[in-house]
Parts: C-alpha cells; sequence; structure tokens
C-alpha cells in the first residue's frame, strides 16, 4: 500500500505479509519479479 523501502514499522510489516501475500498467489503463474521493497 505505502512506496516505504525500509520496513521498521510492525503494522507496516503486517500490511506488506498481507498484500504481498495475495499478489503472490494472484501472480503465481505470472512473472513474480517483484520486490517487498520495490512497491
Amino acid at each position: 500500500k505505502t512506496q516505504s523501502h525500509m520496513l521498521t514499522s510492525y503494522v507496516d510489516a503486517n500490511c506488506y505479509m498481507v498484500v504481498y501475500e495475495g499478489v503472490k498467489e494472484i501472480r503465481a503463474g505470472q512473472e513474480v519479479d517483484i520486490l517487498p521493497f520495490d512497491w
């Protein structure tokens, strides 16, 4: 959601985890070249 280059907050990490999980599942058959800090 937020373009954070450093996950320092626990809430940020949680949000990233959830969003990344969903994106990872959706992009399972596609090129999964998305970096966690490249949001």
